[in-house]
């Protein structure tokens, strides 16, 4: 997954299938994305 930062703490983890879409796999804080 890539992610990028949404505001203070919180992470989106999408996933890029093709260059014209993005598929939003998770959101939340660091420690719940990275475990």
């Amino acid at each position: 997954y890539r992610s990028i930062n949404i505001t203070g703490d919180w992470r989106a983890l999408y996933s890029k299938p093709d260059k014209d879409i993005i598929i939003f796999e998770a959101l939340g804080i660091h420690s719940q994305l990275y475990r």
